[in-house]
C-alpha cells in the first residue's frame, strides 16, 4: 500500500518512516502541500496524510485540492496537527473518509489510523460491486 505524507517536520517523518516501511508501506514524503498535489498526479497513492500547519499551504487547503480529483475524490486521508485541533476535527467530520490525529502520537496509532481507513475502503469497494438479494 502506498501512502504520502505532506509534512515539514523533517524529523517527525524521520521516525515515523522506518515504522511503516517495517509494517510493509510504502512511504513517500514531501516537505509541503504543493509538492503533495504535484506529486499525486504522477504517482497514484492509497493514502494521503498531511499536517495542517505548513508553509505556503494548509493540509485543509491540500484536502480540498485533493478531492476536486476525480481519482481520488474518496482516497482515504489523514490530518494532523499540534496546535489547529478543532479546525482538524471538524474537517474530519464534513469529509468522508478523513480522520484527524492530534500530535503528539504514537506511530501504532497511526497505524490503527490507516488500518481503520483502508478497512473502510474494502467495505465500500465490496458494497459497491456486490448486489445482495433476499430470498423469500
Amino acid at each position: 500500500m502506498k501512502l504520502i505524507i505532506a509534512e515539514d517536520d523533517a524529523n517527525l517523518i524521520n521516525m515515523i518512516s522506518p515504522y511503516l516501511k517495517e509494517k510493509g508501506y510504502e512511504v513517500d514524503w514531501v516537505p509541503d502541500g504543493k509538492e503533495l498535489l504535484k506529486k499525486i498526479k504522477s504517482v497514484r497513492f492509497d493514502i494521503i496524510i498531511s499536517d495542517i500547519h505548513m508553509p505556503d499551504m494548509s493540509g485543509v487547503e491540500v484536502l480540498k485540492n485533493v478531492r476536486l480529483m476525480e481519482e481520488y475524490k474518496r482516497t482515504p486521508f489523514i490530518l494532523w496537527s499540534g496546535i489547529a485541533i478543532e479546525e482538524g476535527e471538524k474537517i474530519s467530520k464534513e469529509y468522508e473518509k478523513v480522520r484527524f490525529m492530534k500530535k503528539p502520537f504514537t506511530v501504532r496509532q497511526l497505524e490503527d489510523f490507516i488500518c481503520e481507513l483502508t478497512r473502510l475502503e474494502i467495505i465500500d469497494s465490496f458494497s459497491d460491486s456486490q448486489q445482495f438479494k433476499l430470498e423469500e
